[in-house]
C-alpha cells in the first residue's frame, strides 16, 4: 500500500535527488521543465538488504503540468576501511520515468510552444537508436514552431516565406529551411543522405541546436524587448511613430 513520505523520507529524498534537482525542496519537472515549490513525493515500493541498502521507488507528481515522473532513491552506510558505517547515510536517485533520451541533445528552451516542446522531447529520446527518425521528428516540431508563430493555413514553406516578408534575419531563414529540407528528406529520400547512423547524429544535433536558436530570436528575445518597449512613456512611443512614417 503506499504511503506519503514522511518528513524525513522527504528530505531524504531532496537530498538525494540530483535528477530531478530537488536540491532546497525545489522540483525541476523533467516533462514541463517548471522550477517550483509544489509536488506531491509518494513512496510506493521498498527494498532493504542486510547491509543497510535501502532502494525506494518514488513519484513525483508536478503541480504544474500534472506529470507524474518516477525515480529510485537509494539510501545505504558507506564502508570505512572493512566495516559498514552505520551512523552515517548517503543518497542516490536515478530517473526511472521519463526517460532521458540520449544525453548528447541540448535542452529545449523552455519559451518553446508545448506541442512543439513534446515533439522535441520525443527526438531527443529517440536520437542515439534513430537519428533519422529524430531529423524527421524535429522537422515537425519546426512546422509546430512557426504555426505558433504564423497562424492560419498554409504549408511551411509558404509560413517561412511570409515570415521573411515580416522581416526575418537571412540567418533564422536558412536554420528554419535547413531542417524544414532536411527533414523532408528524412521521410522521402533525396540528395541528403541520412543513411549512416553517426552522419545522421551529427546532422540531428546542430538542427536541435538551430531550432532552439529559432524558438531564443523569434519568441524569447521577442518577449523580452516587448516587455522593455512598453517602459517607453506613450508619448515617445507616438513619437517615434510618426518619425518612422515618413
Amino acid at each position: 500500500m503506499s504511503d506519503i513520505l514522511s518528513n524525513e523520507n522527504r528530505v531524504n529524498a531532496i537530498n538525494a535527488a540530483s535528477v530531478h534537482n530537488l536540491k532546497d525542496g525545489v522540483f525541476n519537472c523533467p516533462f514541463c521543465h517548471a522550477l517550483q515549490a509544489a509536488y506531491d513525493a509518494i513512496s510506493m515500493h521498498s527494498f532493504s538488504y542486510s547491509n543497510g541498502l535501502l532502494h525506494t521507488v518514488v513519484y513525483v507528481t508536478c503541480h504544474v503540468c500534472g506529470e507524474t515522473s518516477i525515480c529510485l532513491v537509494s539510501s545505504y552506510h558507506p564502508i570505512v576501511g572493512d566495516k559498514i558505517d552505520f551512523n552515517s547515510t548517503e543518497f542516490a536517485e536515478q530517473l526511472l520515468f521519463p526517460t532521458d533520451g540520449s544525453k548528447d541533445a541540448p535542452s529545449l528552451n523552455p519559451d518553446m510552444p508545448t506541442d512543439a516542446a513534446k515533439t522535441y522531447k520525443e527526438a531527443a529520446d529517440i536520437l542515439d537508436k534513430s537519428p533519422r527518425s529524430a531529423v524527421a521528428l524535429l522537422r515537425l516540431a519546426l512546422q509546430q514552431l512557426v504555426d505558433s508563430l504564423i497562424i492560419g493555413s498554409g504549408n511551411l514553406d509558404t509560413k517561412i516565406g511570409k515570415l521573411v516578408q515580416n522581416g526575418l534575419s537571412v540567418r533564422i531563414q536558412q536554420m528554419l529551411d535547413s531542417i524544414r529540407v532536411i527533414g523532408n528528406n528524412a521521410v522521402h529520400p533525396g540528395q541528403i543522405d541520412l543513411s549512416d547512423h553517426d552522419d545522421a547524429k551529427h546532422i540531428a544535433l546542430s538542427l536541435f541546436s538551430m531550432i532552439n536558436a529559432i524558438v531564443q530570436s523569434e519568441i524569447t528575445d521577442q518577449h523580452s524587448l516587448d516587455e522593455i518597449y512598453k517602459m517607453i512613456p506613450d508619448g515617445q512611443k507616438q513619437h517615434i511613430d510618426q518619425r518612422d512614417s515618413h
